[in-house]
């Protein structure tokens, strides 16, 4: 049997490893989840942020582009 999600610790994982300056790490940890779960807005956001941190502005621009088109359906 499957553990429950608990999508506050999935979130935090991803705020630690930001925290830690480690934003690689942090992003393609992030791509692993928006596979999983692709309308969940707030992880775009997050990625967002650490593309940000690395000086990647416009991929950012586009992740928040992709957060911006999942947010619409709620």
């Amino acid at each position: 049997m499957s553990r429950p999600l608990k999508p506050g610790h999935l979130l935090a994982k991803a705020y630690h490893l930001i925290d830690h300056q480690k934003t690689r790490q942090a992003i393609i940890y992030l791509d692993n989840l928006t596979r999983r779960y692709p309308a969940w807005r707030e992880l775009y956001e997050i990625k967002a942020m650490a593309l940000q941190m690395q000086n990647r502005p416009a991929e950012a621009a586009a992740v928040l582009r992709k957060a911006c088109e999942v947010g619409k359906k709620e």
